[in-house]
């Protein structure tokens, strides 16, 4: 069984590989907010939450977090899996955010 903490170990290796610094997001006093955020070369940046495959629920106080940054014009991501990570990772490298 994969957990999210394995999907988020492989998102996490990949990403800086590319070139991007991706800590963990830990906010005190306010649940949902994604785990993780990526700042990318030239001043992008995006918020990952992670969920383990078959079963990872997304909360409505993450759903909420998400919204809120969304409506803030910030990008915000779910990853489901390892293959979802290296869409994501491929995704970022379209939209000229990887170097």
């Amino acid at each position: 069984m994969i957990l999210e903490s394995d999907v988020e170990k492989y998102f996490k290796k990949k990403i800086e590989e590319k070139g991007a610094w991706c800590p963990k997001w830990e906010s005190p006093g306010i649940r949902g907010v994604p785990d993780r955020l990526v700042f990318f070369p030239r001043g992008r940046m995006a918020a990952i939450e992670m969920k383990r495959p078959k079963g990872g629920v997304v909360s409505k106080s993450q759903e909420k977090i998400a919204e809120k940054l969304r409506n803030l014009d910030h990008s915000v991501w779910h990853c489901w899996s390892k293959e979802e990570a290296d869409w994501l990772i491929n995704t970022f490298e379209e939209l000229g955010w990887l170097q």
